[in-house]
């Protein structure tokens, strides 16, 4: 998910074998959360908290948006997977190598990129950072999806071909008209999406109509 709208923008995934492990580790990701989100956090966390098996913190309290530590008695990869499922953008591992070295292990959900971190790197700016390289990648990507998938039509036929062959979304002139929208959903099952910002000025034919308009719009097939 976008970082700007992520419920869960950060989950740690502990690993360990027996007690003794599981208090290392512990003690390791207490002093990480506490870097991340701040002590009065952690003191508060505590408060809330309902179960042991999930511990969740708020990493901005505007936004609601919180860091995970899952500590269910499960698999690491089920966890690791649970989190990829459910698009969360970066992902922590701890285990007892990682303590002893002083580090963590950073995961990304986009590009599965991962990356060993001190943990005398880890403060709130630091995670803001990656949250805004991840959200300014997944924007460029998007749109250049939509630049490489979108193509102009000059008329009706050209329209209906371009839908036909390759789909995406059409750009081209069109004097808004409700029946005529219909009538095109019918032929060709698109509609119009949206009448961009970024209008070219001056006029031409409306690819349906043939009457003269000073407007583009987008149309493209629905899924």
């Amino acid at each position: 998910m976008p970082p700007r709208v992520a419920p869960n923008v950060l989950a740690v995934v502990p690993i360990f074998k027996g007690d003794d492990e599981k208090a290392k580790v512990k003690e390791f990701i207490n002093k990480l959360i506490a870097a991340l989100v701040g002590e009065s956090e952690v003191a508060a966390s505590s408060r809330r908290r309902t179960s042991d098996e999930m511990e969740t913190y708020f990493f901005d309290p505007i936004t609601h948006q919180r860091i995970v530590v899952d500590w269910r008695d499960a698999r690491p990869g089920d966890k690791q997977y649970h989190w990829e499922q459910r698009g969360v953008p970066f992902r922590i591992e701890v285990g007892p190598r990682d303590v002893d070295s002083g580090g963590f292990v950073l995961k990304r959900r986009l590009d599965r990129g991962k990356e060993i971190i001190p943990l005398t790197t880890a403060n709130p700016q630091w995670l803001r950072s990656k949250l805004d390289e991840v959200q300014a990648a997944m924007l460029e990507k998007a749109k250049k999806f939509a630049q490489d998938n979108t193509r102009r039509a000059g008329s009706y036929e050209e329209l209906k071909k371009i839908l036909e062959e390759k789909g995406g979304f059409v750009r081209g002139w069109f004097k808004p008209d409700r029946d005529a929208e219909a009538k095109i959903k019918q032929e060709t099952k698109a509609t119009v999406r949206c009448i961009p910002f970024d209008q070219p000025g001056g006029s031409g034919k409306c690819i349906y109509s043939g009457a003269e308009t000073d407007t583009e719009v987008i149309f493209a097939q629905a899924y």
